[in-house]
């Protein structure tokens, strides 16, 4: 490249600056064009999964660097040297210097694009470089400024990978112990070639791979003690699935990508998506792996498992870094952070962006690249283009976490107490945590029911809120036996106290898994489950044989255990509930699954490439049903095999005897369901119907209905008969208009059992009134159906009006944390419970959780008690205090709330959580 010294620096000559600085304007239009190929391509085909958005997006970034050498290239300079009374336009770009991923497993930092502004060229001069216009002069200093840009976004690359480096050097490594042990399984499972080392440090908040030769997975020092083992094996999982992609090379280059193109707000908004498609597929690696162990709630799903995990990361962060910004967590702003996007992903809910990308945007962005793309911006004649400003893509917070179905609670949902101490056999007490559990028996109507559910996460102490009835409590801490204690007998409100709960340390046994000719079945998956008051209800924890087929069981109680296993190639063995002692080795037994074979086809009789075949019921031998959930959105089965791409599949996990129900899937979204399938049958041929979609119309005003906020939501049920009943469907958001809303639930399920003539489905509003309505299916078309919303719709009865929903949050306390002030007046008014605490938080502490004084100045003059604490010692003005909101700590004060409560934790005061989290407004007032 030829250089000049202008005032003693040396720059490219014009020439070349010149080719240099055209290349880099090129660029922008040229990852534009390919940015909105690839948001184009995610609006054609919205059921992609995230590895072929993220292969999208990757592809899409590649090409783009491809072309820069390309067009470099391409680009002739004897046509600016021959035209020397031209007027050029040139485009300016300013981009800040954006900030660098602290370590290789970060998420990419996203800018504010800058406007992009056309300036007029001087009126063309004598000489000759001036008849080209005078920007080629200032070329050279285009070149030489933007040299300096690239030198410090590597310079910060550098120094980044370096403090990795660093934290790699100063962590402690892990070489034994369940986790290590866990690594090396999962990393055989996965086929790794190179298992990366494990190592905590006190210096990382978040867990990071670095590395790209040798990978190191650093764990945050706080994790490995706040953190259940189970929360930790995912959250390993997780980290675990970058190495097995490769996804640290490819991060890399989105770095040096980001280093040279940083002025380029197309290259930054693709890369964005790429990292965030990226820890979508890493979530789901994780929540596959996990699908048969639930390790919060024998009855949750993996993806709610996994959500849960995260948030505990990130507030432990909090924890150790109290400027660090858990904003994104809190229920407000129109649009989702990272961490908001990947939690709603993973409980299956879309989330409402404030920039929609409308055709008409997408018809202005390709405007503007065939803009920037023609030869009259570069060589116009006295005309210059009008500016141009790029929109910024820069995500705010989301309003709420989605909505799932309600769990069947008791009529009368005033929860009962029970509290207590965990302690060692010695009378000290425990320091390692664990999982409470319980089951409630209850008179509803003229029948007894019963609930199960988890309650918390305790260390030595106890306090737990259970539905009121019969109840047995069972705790599963780590590294120690089960323990349990009941029943007791408790009404609604009643307090049961001094309940202690002793931990012991178990035994061990070992089982062998062998296949029918006495050989070692090496990586089968094993699940114990201690029988306790007479049933199974426990954390599902999946562990894996060895290379010999062995396996040694550790903490067990004395108590029968039911194992499950299962083993790629084999038929699921589930056992009854059998003794286990200390000196006893089990030796089990796998059979061999005989294969089922088949062919998936689209209504035109062309192969249904990639579909997924949903498994969602078994109907065993002896009458049985047994249900499969899928870690998808929605109620759809677990997807346990995909046609290759001749639509062709392979099941080799049905067990003989029995029949199963599936639902198939293909890439538009059709789906059909097939019954009886078996074990070993052959040639299966399967030919999905077109796809029918629900049309969901909605008159008058949603908003009346109450909803989470900003979102009203349909449910849609469809029961498939065979000899168990199954309940299918999802939900589909409502989008308000000024006619009242419509939603599409997109898939109806087309029943192939011949003998089935007519399908239903159930709709559901999910509001105050449950507007619900059953439509017959039209195979044909589309199905419509309408609901009309008057005020008679919206009724709040003693029924309802106290009804917690999943969250274990009244209808009262979630209004009041989202600042629904009309919502929060008409619960009140019709005889809402003010101070119930659901889940231990009145609706009071959730207004002040939200940051809302407006609810919160309600509640306190419809008589909210204050000085409420939850069992941890937390009052309203403790979360005022921790979440910085000055306007509802003055409420508080006004009501006489108490400023010397403390906490369980080092019994802080409301003026120490403040002075923690630096919130020096709310510390001043409190000195006051």
């Amino acid at each position: 490249m030829t250089m000049l010294e202008l005032d003693g620096w040396p720059l490219p000559a014009p020439s070349t600056s010149t080719r240099l600085c055209l290349m880099l304007l090129h660029s922008i239009w040229q990852f534009g064009l390919l940015a909105l190929i690839v948001v184009g391509a995610a609006r054609r085909w919205p059921n992609q999964s995230s590895q072929h958005a993220y292969l999208t997006g990757v592809v899409a970034m590649l090409c783009g660097l491809f072309l820069l050498p390309v067009t470099y290239l391409a680009i002739d300079m004897n046509s600016f040297e021959e035209a020397p009374r031209r007027a050029f336009t040139a485009i300016s770009s300013e981009a800040a210097a954006l900030p660098i991923a602290e370590s290789v497993s970060d998420q990419s930092t996203t800018a504010d694009d800058q406007p992009l502004v056309a300036h007029r060229a001087s009126e063309p001069s004598v000489t000759r470089a001036a008849e080209a216009g005078p920007w080629r002069s200032l070329t050279p200093w285009a070149v030489g400024l933007y040299m300096t840009g690239v030198a410090w976004m590597l310079l910060r690359l550098a120094l980044s990978t370096w403090q990795a480096q660093r934290l790699r050097t100063r962590a402690s490594f892990i070489d034994s112990g369940p986790l290590h042990a866990f690594l090396q399984s999962l990393a055989r499972r996965w086929n790794l070639q190179v298992v990366p080392q494990l190592a905590f440090a006190e210096q990382v908040l978040i867990p990071q791979v670095v590395g790209l030769v040798r990978p190191t997975i650093l764990l945050p020092a706080a994790a490995m003690t706040g953190l259940s083992r189970r929360e930790l094996e995912m959250i390993l999982a997780h980290e675990l699935a970058h190495v097995r992609r490769y996804d640290v090379w490819i991060h890399l280059s989105q770095r040096l990508a980001e280093a040279v193109l940083f002025f380029n707000p197309a290259l930054w908004f693709l890369s964005r998506r790429i990292s965030l498609h990226r820890e979508y597929c890493c979530d789901e690696m994780a929540c596959q792996d996990s699908h048969n162990h639930p390790a919060i709630d024998a009855s949750s799903e993996p993806q709610t498992r996994y959500a849960i995990a995260l948030l505990r990361v990130v507030e432990l962060a909090q924890l150790q870094t109290p400027t660090a910004d858990l904003g994104s967590l809190a229920a407000s702003g129109r649009s989702p952070s990272e961490l908001r996007r990947r939690v709603a992903r993973l409980l299956g809910e879309p989330l409402r962006e404030p920039i929609r990308f409308t055709r008409g945007a997408a018809l202005t962005v390709f405007g503007v690249c065939l803009l920037l793309a023609s030869p009259v911006v570069w060589q116009a004649r006295g005309q210059s283009p009008q500016p141009q400003v790029a929109e910024p893509d820069n995500p705010a917070l989301a309003p709420e976490l989605p909505s799932v179905p309600d769990a069947s609670q008791p009529s009368n949902n005033t929860p009962a107490t029970i509290t207590g101490r965990i302690v060692l056999e010695n009378g000290e007490p425990a320091t390692t945590g664990g999982w409470m559990y319980y089951e409630s028996k209850f008179e509803k109507g003229n029948s007894t029911h019963t609930t199960q559910g988890t309650d918390d996460r305790y260390t030595d102490q106890f306090s737990s809120k259970v539905p009121a009835g019969k109840i047995w409590l069972s705790y599963f801490p780590d590294d120690f036996a089960p323990t349990w204690a009941g029943p007791f007998e408790l009404k609604a409100g009643q307090i049961q106290t001094d309940v202690n709960l002793v931990l012991k340390r178990g035994f061990s046994s070992l089982i062998q898994v062998r296949d029918d000719q006495g050989a070692a079945i090496a990586a089968a998956t094993v699940n114990a489950q201690p029988e306790i008051h007479g049933h199974i209800h426990a954390p599902i924890i999946n562990q894996a044989t060895d290379d010999n087929g062995n396996l040694r069981l550790n903490h067990l109680a004395e108590t029968r255990y039911t194992l499950r296993i299962q083993a790629p190639g084999y038929q699921p063995l589930r056992t009854e509930p059998l003794d286990v002692a200390p000196n006893k080795t089990l030796v089990l037994t796998m059979l061999r699954a005989p294969a089922t074979t088949g062919l998936v086809l689209n209504a035109d009789g062309t192969p249904a490439a990639k579909a997924k075949l949903r498994m969602v019921n078994e109907l065993t031998q002896d009458g049985r049903g047994v249900g499969y959930a899928g870690s998808d959105p929605g109620f759809w089965g677990r997807v346990v095999t995909t046609a290759n791409s001749q639509g062709e599949f392979k099941l080799e996990q049905l067990t003989p005897g029995s029949k199963y129900l599936f639902v198939i899937e293909t890439q538009d979204g059709a789906r059909a369901a097939v019954q009886d399938l078996v074990a070993g049958r052959q040639d299966v041929r399967i030919t999905v119907p077109p796809r029918r979609d629900l049309i969901i119309r909605v008159k008058g005003d949603p908003s009346t209905l109450f909803q989470l906020p900003d979102k009203l939501r349909a449910s849609v049920r469809q029961r498939i008969r065979s000899k168990h009943s199954n309940l299918l469907g999802g939900s589909a958001e409502i989008h308000i208009d000024e006619k009242g809303g419509t939603a599409v639930f997109r898939g109806l399920i087309a029943d192939l059992n011949p003998d089935v003539s007519s399908q239903e489905i159930s709709v559901q509003l999910r509001g105050a009134g449950s507007l619900k309505q059953t439509v017959e299916m039209d195979p044909q078309r589309d199905t419509l159906v309408e609901f009309e919303i008057s005020e008679g719709d919206v009724e709040y009865t003693q029924t309802n009006i106290n009804e917690s929903d999943r969250y274990r949050l009244t209808r009262l306390a979630r209004a009041a944390e989202q600042g629904q002030a009309a919502t929060v007046k008409a619960l009140l008014d019709a005889g809402a419970d003010i101070n119930q605490a659901a889940d231990g938080y009145t609706a009071l502490m959730r207004a002040c959780i939200g940051k809302q004084p407006e609810t919160t100045k309600i509640l306190l003059e419809a008589g909210a008690d204050p000085n409420l604490q939850r069992h941890d010692g937390q009052s309203a003005l403790h979360f005022a205090a921790k979440n910085g909101s000055v306007e509802c700590a003055k409420l508080l004060l006004r009501h006489d709330a108490d400023t010397k409560a403390q906490t369980a934790y080092k019994n802080w005061t409301p003026r120490d959580w403040a002075q923690h989290y630096k919130h020096q407004a709310v510390v001043e007032l409190l000195k006051e």
